[in-house]
């Protein structure tokens, strides 16, 4: 979230500073001692929430906060004050909360999943993510591209190549590519005079379809590229997401659990395009990555269930996985289902030894031998494992 901070004490901004990053879900664009320009710093860096005392120099934060939500009402105002008799008039104006100095962690933990919660009730990940934008792409399973809000139709193509373009144009979505790479992977086996024909005929089709839509197709130096704009692309935002740097705790553990939900399939799984097969892979990588990041603070939250249903799904898409199996061995053991452990180790080395001839890691055996005398590597069910 595009952060703002204003304060008239430098060690309060600090601190407030220093733990709003570390959730690691705040970007910090802006940060004062003076109220100075407040409005059009907030427009010119789109910030979304902003942090602010009341008392500053020459003028009071409600009227900062009042002007602000007059202008921009979908901005999160949240006073973080040492005065608790302004509170009504605060909440009457319409800001997003009330935090009292002195600042205590516990209480601020409280107004940033509140935060995250009305993110994702309006355009956060999970429920679809997709409410602030007229044109939608899907990618992951079947491509899709959904122009319509009020009626979800898909855009329904006159030809399968037009189809298969617009799918490589998104695949490429930033970067040039040149009409010599966008005839060899469509049109192989067609002479060159003939490629050229259809692939004019098939970008004038999508220009004429994106001419109302906020996606541009640039063409230079006979290149191509497709910019979204304000479009949204499933993939994209898994692939910014998962990319991230950012810590998996308590406060946005439902954001990455739906972003791990936009994954309704392979990248672009249900289509025979040969040049889709390379990032297939690596975005199915990623996508074990990510839930084996959410099974490992469920374990580190002693939550064994879900760490066990993050594990599972990582393993139907690759179940060879050593490191995700011997997870799975150490939540079946902190769950006490002893038989469920011994029955999974043997179906994995069954697993390994008919599909791919091998048997198990030295440290994945070890590991089983020492859960079946009830040792865990000093693992407590309090969960000290963890990130």
């Amino acid at each position: 979230m595009r952060t703002m901070i204003i304060d008239s004490d430098e060690s309060e901004l600090e601190l407030l500073e220093t733990l709003l990053s570390g959730y690691g879900i705040f970007e910090i664009v802006e940060k004062q001692t003076r109220p100075e320009q407040v409005l059009e710093t907030v427009l010119n860096k789109q910030v979304e929430v902003v942090f602010l005392e009341i008392q500053l120099p020459l003028v009071n934060g409600l009227l900062i906060a009042e002007s602000l939500l007059q202008t921009a009402a979908e901005i999160k105002v949240v006073f973080v004050t040492k005065h608790n008799h302004f509170a009504i008039k605060a909440f009457e104006i319409g800001v997003f909360d009330y935090i009292l100095k002195p600042l205590e962690a516990n209480r601020l933990h409280k107004t940033v999943n509140r935060l995250l919660a009305r993110r994702e009730q309006g355009r956060g990940p999970g429920r679809i993510l997709t409410s602030d934008f007229k044109e939608r792409f899907f990618c992951f399973g079947k491509f899709e591209w959904i122009s319509n809000r009020q009626s979800m139709a898909a855009v329904r193509w006159r030809r399968s190549k037009e189809r298969e373009l617009m799918a490589l144009f998104l695949h490429y979505r930033g970067q040039f590519v040149s009409k010599e790479r966008i005839m060899e992977e469509l049109w192989p086996e067609t002479s060159r005079e003939q490629a050229v024909a259809f692939l004019h005929s098939c970008v004038y089709n999508i220009r004429k379809m994106i001419k109302e839509c906020n996606a541009v197709l640039e063409y230079h130096n006979n290149r191509y590229r497709f910019e979204m704009q304000e479009a949204w692309c499933d993939a994209e935002v898994f692939e910014q997401m998962v990319e991230s740097s950012m810590r998996i705790h308590s406060a946005n553990v439902s954001v990455y659990e739906n972003i791990a939900d936009l994954y309704r399939g392979d990248y672009l799984e249900q289509e025979e395009f040969e040049w889709v097969r390379e990032k297939r892979e690596n975005m199915k990588k990623q996508y074990i990555f990510l839930l084996k990041r959410l099974a490992e603070f469920y374990l580190s939250e002693n939550r064994l269930q879900e760490a066990e249903r993050c594990l599972r799904k990582a393993l139907q898409k690759n179940p060879y996985l050593d490191d995700m199996n011997e997870l799975l061995l150490k939540v079946y053991t902190l769950q006490g289902d002893r038989y469920a452990m011994i029955t999974h180790f043997n179906e994995f080395i069954t697993l390994l030894n008919e599909d791919l001839g091998i048997g198990p890691k030295a440290s994945t055996s070890e590991l089983y031998q020492q859960l079946s005398i009830g040792v865990l590597n000093g693992m407590e069910k309090s969960a000290e494992y963890g990130q």
